[in-house]
């Protein structure tokens, strides 16, 4: 009985001993990890420039993460809200067996593409102006020269209009869309105090993604005036990204903004979802939403937008065509 007791006290002593080396040993390895993680990171970027001497800051303009988390073959998209994550994959070859072959391959799409790449249908690269052509993470537009930079005074027109005019952003022909506000004259523009009546810009519905509006918008109407520009009135400053994940990532982010709108288009009458805030004919007068903006919702499947206040609650699906009869029903 006594040899037993010996025996299990024995055995738990070792218990005791295995779990405390197995922590201790756990710890050391974390600490090595995360103490060495600088030099770790250096050498291999060391090791990378070792073959790629010519490696530019074009690269770290599309991959702002550390080297280390570079992977030929791979094609995801690892933006971080401070910048652009793009894989090797993006550009080159998906198959690794092609690194290191003693050319340079690139290869903007392919009929096994995957990730972002997928999206680029028809994109080619240039080898003599170093340019790339209808890829998505440009809008389509073709990109400046490879070690050239982007004409920072028009950043966003650079690869897409702003708003872009091929679809429900912005009709060209019509002048209409979401851009000014509600019920805007795309000839002589919009209401001139923007305390009574909300600016609609990108920020608007994309309030994660942008942070600050571009005002260097220029483009054709049907008006009379034949162009309809921001800076005719406004300095010219180009936009600003608030957060590169949800930037050319391969979806819509949709994320209202919380700000009530106000709309000097008011009716005889106050509607569902609208305060009258100054009565229709007096001095100054206009309508403001019960409820910011953001308590409206996007199906990113069905491309619809529910309860929105500037359609009078009524759904509305991306691109649908809408007359005055979609949201002013029954009035």
């Amino acid at each position: 009985m006594k040899r037993q007791c010996k025996n299990q006290k024995i055995q738990a002593g070792v218990s005791v001993l295995l779990r405390f080396a197995f922590c201790a040993l756990t710890c050391f390895l974390l600490f090595v990890l995360f103490s060495r993680a600088p030099y770790v990171q250096a050498a291999e970027e060391k090791s990378c420039r070792d073959c790629h001497s010519t490696l530019s800051n074009d690269h770290e303009r599309h991959f702002s993460l550390p080297i280390r988390f570079a992977e030929y073959g791979n094609a995801s998209s690892m933006n971080i809200t401070a910048g652009y994550s793009y894989n090797c994959g993006s550009c080159h070859p998906l198959d690794s067996t092609r690194h290191r072959d003693g050319k340079l391959d690139i290869e903007l799409a392919g009929p096994s593409s995957r990730g972002l790449k997928a999206l680029t249908k028809n994109g080619v690269f240039d080898p003599v102006a170093k340019t790339c052509l209808n890829v998505y993470c440009h809008y389509s537009k073709p990109t400046p020269a490879w070690g050239k930079k982007f004409d920072t005074t028009r950043r966003c027109q650079s690869c897409h209009d702003t708003p872009p005019s091929s679809d429900a952003h912005f009709s060209v022909g019509q002048g209409t869309g979401h851009l000014l506000g509600i019920h805007w004259d795309s000839t002589g523009g919009h209401g001139k105090d923007a305390r009574k009546e909300f600016m609609m810009g990108c920020n608007t519905c994309h309030y994660a993604v942008i942070a600050k509006e571009d005002t260097t918008f220029t483009h054709l109407t049907k008006g009379k005036q034949g162009i309809f520009s921001c800076n005719r009135c406004h300095p010219p400053e180009p936009g600003e990204i608030k957060d590169y994940s949800l930037h050319a990532n391969g979806r819509p982010d949709i994320i209202f903004t919380p700000t009530k709108l106000r709309s000097k288009a008011q009716l005889l009458f106050e509607v569902k979802g609208w305060n009258r805030v100054i009565e229709k004919g007096s001095k100054g007068a206009y309508d403001e939403t019960s409820a910011p903006l953001n308590t409206a919702s996007y199906n990113r499947e069905t491309k619809t937008c529910t309860n929105v206040a500037c359609h009078l609650g009524t759904p509305v699906r991306w691109n649908e065509k809408v007359i005055c009869s979609s949201c002013h029903k029954g009035y």
